[in-house]
């Protein structure tokens, strides 16, 4: 049997992290912010940001500290669960994103970081159900390298969207739950 190319399974992570650099680029270049079309929650002006708030970044810090987790994250989710990646991701980001748009303080909410807890929670969770060592495995990694990141779902800076993180991480384990039986009968090779 084949070993399959993962080369091809790595465009879609670095692609939208450069992404993520060229929308703040712009921003910097333009001196303007696109922070306005996060997520505004329970507005009609709020609901592009279902679609855009991962996309937004406050300042370079924020995307500086957003980026190698993102990165790290969706390398092991395009990799190690090639079956199921682009639904997952999918998922992750649009019902992460309603969610807060529902029940979050009304503030504007943006940044990848809903993402990453999002596949920290998935990642975790999947772990915990599908019973594989492979993902036992990748979850202990998660949880050695992100693990302290899970104190950001609780309530605490100013400024910081917890609401964000604590839904992409519920998200990604409800997600988990609902995959588990997939991943027990057919994992990823």
């Amino acid at each position: 049997m084949a070993i399959p190319d993962r080369k091809n399974n790595l465009w879609f992570p670095f692609l939208f992290t450069l992404l993520l650099w060229g929308i703040k680029l712009t921003e910097q270049v333009l001196g303007i912010s696109f922070s306005t079309y996060g997520i505004l929650p329970r507005s009609s002006e709020g609901l592009w940001g279902i679609f855009l708030a991962p996309l937004l970044h406050e300042n370079m810090g924020h995307l500086f500290y957003n980026t190698v987790p993102l990165l790290t994250l969706l390398i092991l989710l395009f990799n190690f669960y090639r079956q199921v990646s682009w639904v997952v991701f999918i998922l992750i980001y649009l019902i992460s994103d309603i969610f807060i748009w529902l029940l979050a303080r009304p503030y504007y909410h943006i940044g990848a970081s809903i993402l990453i807890y999002g596949c920290i929670g998935y990642f975790i969770a999947t772990g915990i159900f599908s019973n594989k060592i492979r993902y036992i495995f990748i979850a202990l990694i998660v949880l050695l390298f992100y693990g302290s990141s899970l104190l950001g779902i609780l309530p605490g800076t100013q400024g910081i969207s917890w609401e964000g993180h604590l839904i992409g991480c519920l998200v990604g384990v409800v997600i988990a739950f609902l995959f588990a039986r997939q991943h027990q009968k057919n994992p990823d090779r």
